[in-house]
């Protein structure tokens, strides 16, 4: 006599699902699992799949089993998302978006934030325009999140002017705030702004970390070369990397002392 099977319940495929491995195989097996079982319309199990999924970067398969959800949440939303931006998918994440706003989703504060990163990805700066309308729509311009990826979003196009508003507009920036602005302008050639801005955060009593002291020496360095011709390799004597900064911080500190490099707009 064959012994019957013990039918699979939400616990035990919750379980299994915790302790799968990271192979994309694995999990489509136990999705379906899930779907011979009768449990595919709990969403708490497709949700355990799908950030699974997500992790190990099978976008495809994790979109399949996002469009057979029922009425997802915002939050899958958003995991979506950031796995496209994630996996340097930026086209899927917007159109993914432009579904959302066609399925009348109401977007949240994470929403955006992965949003914008993947507008500034696909280098498309109408959409940006439009995405910032929609912050503005929702609400959440005053997010620091969702404002600092606006200004790096406008750095990347070349809208200086736009990025610099919006920053100025900020409420309470904090130090990743601050280090995003700096960064930004350094990646976009713009160094003298972000010793200016480097300048203004020091006068603001903004405590510094070391992201802060990497995009200033980066600064310093590019407009010592531009104006001063000197050799970004004797910068790079070092190989420690924290010595290397202790050393430029140094550096900094004593001609800035001396007004040695006052004719570089520092």
């Amino acid at each position: 006599m064959i012994a019957k099977q013990t039918p699979f319940t939400k616990q035990m495929l919750s379980k299994l699902l915790r302790t799968s491995s990271s192979k994309p195989e694995q999990l489509k097996k136990i999705h379906a699992l899930v779907l011979t079982s009768g449990l595919s319309a709990k969403n708490s199990l497709l949700t355990q799949l799908l950030e699974k999924l997500i992790v190990v970067g099978d976008m495809c398969y994790a979109r399949q089993l996002f469009d057979e959800m029922h009425k997802p949440r915002v939050f899958l939303w958003n995991t979506l998302f950031k796995g496209y931006v994630k996996k340097q998918l930026p086209f899927e994440s917007v159109m993914l978006y432009k579904k959302m706003r066609r399925l009348d989703v109401r977007p949240d504060e994470f929403t955006y934030p992965f949003v914008v990163k993947a507008i500034s990805q696909l280098g498309v700066l109408p959409c940006g325009f439009a995405s910032h309308a929609h912050v503005v729509k929702y609400g959440f311009e005053s997010l620091g999140i969702v404002a600092t990826e606006l200004v790096m979003m406008y750095m990347k196009f070349g809208e200086l002017s736009s990025a610099e508003f919006l920053f100025e507009s900020m409420q309470d920036k904090d130090i990743v705030a601050w280090n995003a602005f700096l960064a930004a302008c350094v990646q976009t050639g713009n160094s003298g702004i972000a010793l200016e801005y480097y300048h203004r955060m020091c006068a603001g009593d903004v405590q510094f970390d070391s992201f802060t002291v990497v995009s200033v020496l980066s600064a310093c360095e590019d407009q010592l070369t531009r104006y001063q011709g000197l050799d970004p390799q004797i910068l790079h004597m070092a190989a420690n990397r924290e010595s290397l900064c202790l050393i430029r911080c140094t550096s900094l500190d004593k001609e800035l002392n001396k007004g040695q490099i006052c004719e570089i707009g520092i």
